[in-house]
Parts: C-alpha cells; structure tokens; sequence
C-alpha cells in the first residue's frame, strides 16, 4: 500500500511470538494484495479500472464504508478518491 510496517511482539514463549507475527504477516500481506493501489490487480485497481467489482471482499467493502463515514462526518474534507 505504498509504506512500510513494522510487527512488535511481547511474548515470553518464542513458539507464541512466532504465530502471532506469522499470523499477522498473513494478514497484512493479504490486505496489500487486496487493497494496494500500487498492484494492477488489486481489488482496488480494478474497482478503480472498471467502476465496479462483482464480489468485492469483506475488506473492501469495510474499507469503503468507513471511508464514506468519515467523508460524511468531515463533510467531504476526507476524499477518498483522493
């Protein structure tokens, strides 16, 4: 998604820590591959491409609620086409 991120695990069990961060890893690789305007085939560049997707996932449609809640709540100073 065009930045960086860092995992912080406070864990005494190593085996606990490296679930956690592998688990987290998963996810956040997957959110990119979903979400990432830098990826052709991102749900959101072809959401962006065609004007509509016919199963957008859960994390999309998420995405874009939130998003037009708070566009809604800042009257429109947030632009997520921005």
């Amino acid at each position: 998604m065009g930045t960086l991120w860092r995992l912080v695990f406070f864990e005494d069990d190593p085996a606990r820590s490296r679930a956690a961060r592998d688990a987290a890893w998963d996810r956040l690789t997957n959110l990119n591959a979903r979400l990432s305007d830098y990826l052709d085939d991102s749900e959101i560049s072809r959401l962006g491409r065609h004007g509509r997707l016919d199963a957008p996932s859960d994390d999309l449609r998420r995405v874009l609620t939130a998003s037009r809640t708070i566009a809604e709540a800042t009257s429109g100073a947030f632009d997520i086409t921005v």
